[in-house]
């Protein structure tokens, strides 16, 4: 059995979170306020947009999906494709890197 690789360091907890949005399409400016609205819990979460990312589809890095989201990007993309019709057709995903307020 190999030997675990030992990092002195504990999981962070963090304020910040990705969203992703169809792209091109309706994507916040840095600085702007967002609100997160979880249509199933009718939850929200406000934040302000410190960054985004811009990708193709077919170039997306399948950690960047696994670490967010739990998915690589081919089924991310089927999942966000099925759930929300501004991401179909769309060769292009924006991912808006949040701060929570």
């Amino acid at each position: 059995m190999e030997k675990p690789f030992i990092i002195n360091q504990g999981r962070p907890s963090s304020r910040y979170f990705t969203i992703a949005v169809a792209h091109p399409g309706y994507s916040p400016g840095i600085g702007s306020t967002v609100i997160c609205r979880n249509v199933k819990t009718n939850t929200e979460v406000k934040a302000v947009c410190r960054d985004y990312y811009t990708y193709e589809w077919i170039h997306i890095p399948d950690s960047f999906c696994l670490l967010q989201y739990g998915l690589n990007s081919l089924k991310l993309k089927k999942a966000l494709e099925d759930n929300f019709p501004e991401f179909r057709d769309k060769t292009q995903v924006r991912f808006l890197l949040l701060e929570q307020c």
